[in-house]
């Protein structure tokens, strides 16, 4: 939430509609306002923490709690385990650590474009450093293309 409210900020869905395909099937890490926008254009899966956002957009959610700071794991391995997407947005838990996600990149694919919002945050460009050393030079900050700054997110085309 590099725009400082729920919501995705307008540039980067921006910059996710111009590097994304219409049609294709994102898997989002936090759902809110955005993940009505993006739903206008692509197949979503969440993954949320608070029951009122489950349901509100489509009916591929998964609601898992907080678990030591991140979401229940176990319920995030078995929910992305088989499914198939096109990118990953990197926007929550709202109420936790995002951090918890570098636990399962084991079980992620990560040849996919990977957007990771609100790079503010140490625990968010932690997040992205790891994923940086994964990638090597793959990575491109947001900044570089369309005047978007750091802090709003930081987007890949791939990690192969």
């Amino acid at each position: 939430m590099g725009n400082g409210g729920v919501c995705l900020s307008s540039r980067f869905l921006d910059f996710v509609y111009n590097n994304i395909p219409e049609g294709s099937t994102i898997l989002e890490f936090g759902s809110g306002t955005s993940t009505g926008k993006l739903v206008d254009r692509y197949t979503v899966f969440s993954i949320e923490e608070n029951e009122s956002y489950v349901g509100l957009h489509h009916d591929n959610y998964l609601h898992a709690e907080i678990v030591d700071d991140w979401y229940n794991k176990k319920k995030v391995i078995d929910f992305i385990s088989d499914l198939q997407y096109d990118a990953i947005i990197v926007d929550g838990p709202a109420h936790g650590l995002r951090k918890g996600i570098l636990d399962i990149l084991e079980y992620m694919n990560l040849n996919v474009p990977i957007f990771i919002d609100d790079l503010e945050r140490a625990d968010d460009r932690a997040v992205f450093s790891v994923l940086s050393s994964i990638a090597g030079d793959r990575i491109t900050r947001g900044e570089a293309r369309a005047n978007i700054s750091v802090h709003d997110f930081i987007y890949y085309g791939g990690i192969i």
